[in-house]
């Protein structure tokens, strides 16, 4: 009996030396609770300009979430090329270190997520996201998912000429390959067929982006880089 109770003893006492660390985690977890928000929106705004290239207007709607891995949820996100927006994002999730919570300067970005979002491509913007992809300065992920793209003729709401959904891509420039990834688009649709996008890369420098349909089409565009 004397060793049974030694055995249960010693079982409590890591049971609560347990919950005193879970407890302390949790805790640590919740301090960018406790951020200055008014501020995180400046900060945020400049890290995610210098380490995805993203001229990004931020509304002041941000929540702080623990699940499923610490992240600041931020509704009703503006991109901007230049000179006009072309994506608008119900909601960006900015996923963050865990490592670096104490201190909200230090805030790490890990990765980014678009959702829910509406990409306009014309002449402008398009020109725009492909200088972006040809500086390849981003080497962490940005998601994009439950999001549609029109392709217009202008600036106009009204003149899309093609429409595709996205339900689940991400992009990264893989700097230990010095080459961009782009997943194939899973399971999207341009109107009613499924389509891919993808990027090869071939020997002399060239890029070949190509948008592929089941129903017998395909779109390709060549750059030089």
């Amino acid at each position: 009996m004397k060793n049974i109770k030694r055995k249960i003893s010693v079982f409590n006492r890591y049971l609560i030396l347990l919950i005193v660390f879970l407890f302390l985690y949790l805790f640590y977890l919740s301090i960018p609770g406790l951020y200055n928000y008014e501020r995180l929106q400046r900060d945020l705004t400049t890290k995610l300009s210098k380490e995805f290239n993203l001229n990004a207007s931020l509304s002041g709607n941000i929540t702080y979430k623990i699940l499923p891995t610490p992240n600041f949820e931020i509704l009703n996100v503006i991109l901007n090329t230049d000179s006009d927006e072309f994506a608008q994002i119900k909601k960006m999730k900015v996923y963050i270190s865990a490592l670096k919570l104490q201190n909200q300067k230090n805030l790490e970005i890990k990765k980014i997520v678009f959702l829910e979002s509406n990409f306009n491509i014309n002449k402008n913007s398009f020109k725009y996201i492909n200088n972006y992809l040809k500086k390849k300065s981003f080497g962490k992920k940005i998601e994009i998912k439950k999001s549609k793209v029109f392709f217009r003729e202008s600036k106009k709401k009204k003149d899309a000429i093609v429409l595709y959904s996205i339900k689940k891509s991400k992009i990264f420039y893989d700097k230990n390959n010095k080459i961009l990834q782009k997943n194939p688009l899973e399971q999207n649709d341009l109107f009613v067929s499924p389509i891919d996008i993808s990027d090869h890369n071939i020997p002399n420098g060239n890029s070949v982006f190509l948008i592929n349909c089941k129903k017998n089409m395909q779109m390709k565009k060549t750059n030089h880089y």
